[in-house]
């Protein structure tokens, strides 16, 4: 599946339901990348679930501040 097929499918579905326009595809990968970082998953299982080769990008994914409740994905 094309990467414009998945966003359009998540715009589809916030829609559908009325969440926040706001939410992408990328704000859903943060959400999910710092979640898991603060369940204790390891840096190194993060970077392949999200397909990353350089953990160094994987921790930019990673919201360490408290700032991740003002994420649009990170309500759903």
């Amino acid at each position: 599946m094309a990467v414009r097929a998945i966003q359009n499918l998540v715009k589809k579905y916030c829609d559908a339901v009325s969440i926040d326009h706001a939410v992408s595809v990328h704000s859903m990968r943060v959400t999910a990348a710092t979640e898991a970082d603060r369940a204790g998953v390891p840096i190194n299982e993060i970077q392949l679930l999200l397909g990353h080769k350089d953990p160094r990008t994987t921790m930019k994914y990673i919201c360490t501040g408290q700032h991740l409740d003002r994420s649009p994905a990170y309500n759903i």
